[in-house]
């Protein structure tokens, strides 16, 4: 029997550990073990090491957009990296499918044209939704010429695809709205590396992770540290991740809190799994308020109870499942509630006792295969 090809373009791919290296892993896993001759795409230099036999990893080199861009070089730049995926696509063997995870929304836009013309079937992996983040990003005006363009791309996009993805339910429904084309909820998941560890710190540990951009709240999270350091000097804050705001943890110094800065997979899921409570502060926008951050299947993974803010998507999960608190971005609120975890044996071994019996259904490998069993 012929084996089944499939392209896929994801901007970084392991051993980054960006959120679209962590939520296209698993789906490169359960594509080898189906089988599939892949075709990766990608800007992570240190991947291409990973090649082997089924999988072919190619550099895409030209340039590469990023969060610390200003407006205009980040736009110009998701234009040209997605000239080059179409490039790469139009003279490569013709594949069954071609997945695109977004963002960068416009470089998956362009590259999924040439596929289109090569008559494939595209799966469009969505994360946020468009043109709306980039709006809130500040790197267009709502209603301009820029706006309504976009708006029209992304439509046209769902519309020719076989499939579209999206990471959350809030999302998924939007998508719905906007496109008749098979749209499936496609949720985040905890990796491998976030296990139940009986190794916990000595010291009651907080840990707070990931992307580090405009929507993080990290103002508040500062003075959450600052405060508990008064009331409860022996609870130890980590922090843990890069982007635009890192700044602000980079120059914060405090006798109860360590920044790593950007750290791999594996040695973030290590620090993790060593905490108490993992906490997810984000703003009030209504990006955030569609959110499930993906720490917060990771502190599941990881068997920790969490904080999340603002009152969104994720956090009702928590406050439903008993597993942790969603509430708003109230300091006062979030020190009572890491206090009450810390000094309440009762009620930690309750949240614990919780995630245990449900944690199962939060893993990346069993999000993956149950979407895609569906679709291919």
């Amino acid at each position: 029997m012929n084996k089944r090809n499939i392209l896929v373009f994801s901007q970084n791919y392991y051993p980054s550990s960006l959120a679209d290296s962590v939520r296209i892993i698993p789906v490169i896993d359960y594509l080898l073990q189906h089988e599939f001759i892949i075709h990766l795409l990608t800007q992570t230099q240190e991947s291409l090491k990973l090649r082997k036999g089924q999988l072919n990893i190619s550099l895409l080199k030209f340039v590469k957009p990023n969060n610390t861009d200003k407006s205009l070089i980040r736009l110009i730049k998701e234009v040209l990296l997605g000239v080059e995926i179409f490039i790469r696509i139009l003279f490569s063997t013709k594949c069954e499918y071609y997945y695109f995870t977004s963002p960068p929304f416009i470089s998956c836009y362009i590259g999924s044209l040439c596929a289109l013309l090569k008559g494939g079937k595209i799966i469009f992996d969505v994360r946020d939704i468009y043109p709306d983040i980039y709006v809130k990003q500040g790197l267009i005006r709502e209603n301009g010429y820029i706006h309504k363009s976009i708006t029209f791309l992304e439509k046209f996009i769902y519309r020719k695809s076989y499939v579209v993805l999206a990471a959350t339910a809030g999302l998924y429904e939007i998508i719905k709205s906007r496109t008749q084309s098979t749209t499936i909820l496609f949720r985040n998941g905890y990796s491998k590396y976030f296990k139940i560890s009986q190794n916990k710190n000595q010291n009651f540990s907080i840990i707070f992770h990931g992307n580090l951009g405009k929507f993080q709240n990290i103002e508040l999270l500062i003075e959450v540290i600052r405060e508990i350091n008064v009331l409860a000097p022996l609870i130890k804050f980590y922090a843990v991740g890069s982007g635009p705001k890192e700044v602000l943890l980079n120059s914060f110094k405090s006798p109860n809190f360590d920044f790593y800065g950007r750290l791999s997979n594996e040695k973030t899921a290590e620090l993790v799994n060593q905490c108490h409570i993992g906490l997810s502060l984000r703003d009030d926008s209504q990006i955030s308020i569609d959110a499930f951050p993906v720490k917060l299947y990771e502190y599941i993974g990881a068997g920790l109870p969490s904080i999340a803010t603002p009152i969104c998507e994720g956090g009702e999960v928590l406050s439903n499942l008993k597993i942790g608190y969603n509430v708003p971005n109230d300091k006062t609120e979030i020190i009572n509630l890491i206090l009450s975890l810390y000094k309440n044996d009762q009620l930690y071994n309750s949240m614990m006792n919780n995630i245990m019996a449900c944690r199962e259904s939060f893993g990346r490998e069993k999000t993956v295969k149950d979407v895609f069993d569906q679709i291919l």
